[in-house]
């Protein structure tokens, strides 16, 4: 859970609950509930009843490849379960990626609210993973060079989102194609977002 309370994804002191930079390159995420609901903070912002203080269970920016974030529970988080960005280093391509059997639930901010989000050249297996209660399942973006793995595929989610199942964003130039199949896709209404200012 986090330390600290800042679900804002626009403030300088958002709280990202477990951040992964270069360094994690090659690391394995396995088997561990990530709750951006500390029940001992309130920052206000209430979804779906409850009080969320992060805005991301995992995150990177750095360019961080080789990785696998697989049997985990990520849950109540305002912008998104996993983001891996390559903002810091967008020159990379990273591949050799695995998000497998996640259990994502409660990631629904508009206009946030992203169970999966990769950019930057990030690319994945997004496989057999359970997102309820998010706004957008998946979503991709800025892809312009090739892979220089094996991974890219959006296979066989099982995804209940308010917004889009998956969106398949900004994919252009050089990009690898990526293979989206077997996806069990489910819209539901709007989710419930309470915010108060104190």
């Amino acid at each position: 859970m986090p330390a600290t309370s800042d679900p804002n994804p626009v403030s300088p002191t958002a709280v990202n609950i477990l951040y992964m930079n270069e360094d994690a390159t090659g690391s394995s995420i396995d088997g561990f509930q990530i709750d951006g609901n500390n029940p001992a903070l309130s920052s206000g912002v209430v979804v779906n009843g409850v009080d969320i203080d992060a805005i991301e269970c995992i995150a990177g920016y750095d360019g961080t490849g080789n990785l696998t974030i697989s049997n985990n529970i990520l849950q109540n988080v305002s912008y998104a379960g996993i983001d891996m960005y390559n903002y810091y280093n967008s020159a990379a391509v990273t591949s050799n990626n695995y998000i497998t059997n996640n259990r994502i639930d409660n990631i629904a901010q508009s206009p946030y609210g992203i169970g999966v989000l990769i950019y930057n050249n990030f690319y994945a297996a997004i496989e057999d993973n359970v997102m309820t209660d998010v706004r957008v399942g998946v979503q991709t973006g800025n892809f312009e060079k090739a892979n220089t793995g094996s991974t890219n595929s959006i296979s066989d989610n099982d995804i209940e989102s308010s917004r889009r199942g998956i969106f398949h964003n900004l994919w252009y130039s050089n990009a690898t194609p990526m293979t989206i199949s077997g996806n069990d896709i489910t819209t539901t209404t709007e989710l419930q977002l309470t915010w108060e200012f104190h």
